[in-house]
């Protein structure tokens, strides 16, 4: 059997990429070589425009469109969405998906006005000290996240603005479902500049 060897070093142990138009089906490079000459061509600032160029036209071509979706899949796979879980239990991703939770039920319910932000919702919190609205002087909420209240609930046309939401905790939330709160509430009419 007959050795190959790289043109260019003489190397016959680095391995050769594949190369479907030559006769042996293999580069005529070992694979240090040829990366050491495509480096030394990317490196050059002409050649690396007129290459991101060419994988631009390609990435819209059916093929490339196709590729890139293999190649983002398998990534995903391999990662098996440990990125995403790992945002998702900071406080910045917990807030967030509440935040998209909550504008999804709004826009599903048809509410005329949805225009709450991440930064009204925290000074809502805040102007609460951070305490379930419902839950009084005398008793104690269970500990855990507190959860965006509509006094008057989306389901009877209420809107997802500043002045119709308070904290609740999630036990007071839940009792009062759709209806009218217990406790009369004011709603709270500030400015976040």
């Amino acid at each position: 059997m007959n050795m190959k060897s790289c043109t260019k070093c003489g190397s016959t142990v680095n391995g050769f990429h594949k190369r479907k138009a030559s006769k042996d089906g293999y580069r005529s490079l070992c694979k240090l070589c040829h990366n050491e000459d495509s480096r030394k061509w990317r490196s050059v600032p002409k050649n690396y425009i007129v290459m991101k160029i060419y994988q631009s036209a390609w990435n819209k071509t059916p093929k490339g469109i196709e590729s890139s979706r293999k190649s983002s899949r398998k990534l995903y796979e391999q990662s098996n969405g440990t990125a995403q879980k790992r945002y998702n239990e900071t406080e910045k991703g917990k807030l967030a998906n509440r935040l998209k939770a909550s504008r999804y039920n709004a826009r599903k319910n048809n509410a005329s006005i949805c225009d709450l932000t991440a930064e009204e919702w925290e000074a809502i919190k805040k102007f609460y000290y951070h305490k379930c609205y419902y839950s009084g002087s005398g008793t104690q909420c269970s500990k855990g996240n507190l959860e965006m209240d509509h006094i008057i609930p989306l389901s009877k046309g209420g809107n997802h603005t500043m002045s119709n939401i308070v904290p609740s905790c999630r036990k007071h939330n839940a009792q009062k479902r759709d209806g009218s709160p217990r406790i009369p509430v004011q709603p709270l009419l500030l400015l976040v500049v």
